[in-house]
């Protein structure tokens, strides 16, 4: 059986904007002493890699990557999350 990393509350976190687009990106510490990335949009959705980095600077590393290579529009992309913009009222 695959064994998962559970987390715990240990996080840092960097926000970054680009093409006037704000994002978190978030490294959460887990009980194996490894970190997991995410990567948070103005509207709260994350995006969450499955895999681990050693360090929080290699996750953040590694999220920066993907917004330079994959865009910003990956990460702030609402479809599927269209309710996110309608005002509650």
């Amino acid at each position: 059986m695959e064994k998962r990393n559970e987390i715990v509350r240990d996080e840092l976190s960097m926000e970054i904007t680009r093409q006037g687009q704000k994002l978190r990106l978030i490294a959460t510490h887990t009980e194996d002493d490894q970190w997991q990335l995410s990567v948070e949009n103005e509207r709260g959705v994350n995006t969450t890699w499955f895999d681990y980095f050693l360090t929080p600077q290699s996750a953040f590393d590694a999220g920066m990557k993907a917004i330079e290579e994959e865009g910003v529009a990956a990460f702030t992309d609402v479809k599927g999350f269209e309710y996110l913009l309608e005002e509650n009222g």
